[in-house]
């Protein structure tokens, strides 16, 4: 690998390091691409029939193994999930309503907050069995770090509540992503000019 090659590697990485590092909050308080949080606890679902609100209630939420725990706090610590309302869109579908702007859901984590843009929970329904499961989106606050997760529960919510375990994972600021690249492609445009003039001059030569 020649000089211009490394030169460039470390130009696209110091850019995608900056872009991270953005943001007005300490660096040791960041939300960064890659850092999980695993969680498990209760809830339970209102039954109410298709087209209207139920809500969804939480308790018991603590932070499991596997987590990033230097981000969002120690092993076992209790969080808090706020309870969330969801339209009842199907027999067994549910999607969420917003009624404020961002819609916080979990708070508690070392400082940091998850608001939701988005959570879609659905019955799993099989062999006399059935539980849930939920997809879901947001951010991280500070520094407004998108991710994404998915939701499973041991049991049915919605007659007596069950047990679930959830992820969650903090994923790359999509606009970050085309600007590093964007500029590893100037680079890499700058050092092409560079060989094609050397090699006019040598030719006149």
């Amino acid at each position: 690998m020649n000089l211009t090659a490394i030169k460039l590697g470390a130009a696209i990485a110091a850019t995608a390091t900056a872009a991270t590092l953005m943001g007005g909050a300490p660096a040791e308080a960041l939300v960064v691409a890659g850092d999980r949080l695993n969680f498990a606890g209760s809830a339970q679902l209102s039954d109410v029939t298709v087209g209207s609100n139920a809500t969804l209630s939480f308790s018991d939420v603590t932070i499991g193994t596997n987590s990033t725990f230097a981000t969002f706090g120690p092993k076992n610590s209790t969080i808090t999930a706020n309870n969330l309302t969801l339209n009842r869109t199907g027999a067994t579908a549910w999607s969420l309503i917003s009624p404020k702007s961002p819609e916080f859901w979990l708070e508690g984590l070392n400082g940091h907050q998850f608001a939701l843009t988005s959570f879609n929970l659905t019955e799993m329904i099989g062999d006399g069995e059935s539980f849930f499961r939920a997809r879901y989106t947001g951010f991280f606050t500070p520094p407004e770090t998108p991710g994404l997760g998915t939701l499973t529960s041991q049991g049915e919510f919605d007659i007596e509540g069950s047990t679930f375990s959830a992820s969650l994972r903090a994923v790359p600021t999509p606009a970050l992503v085309p600007a590093a690249l964007g500029f590893g492609a100037a680079m890499l445009r700058k050092r092409k000019e560079e060989e094609a003039g050397k090699e006019t001059a040598e030719a006149k030569a």
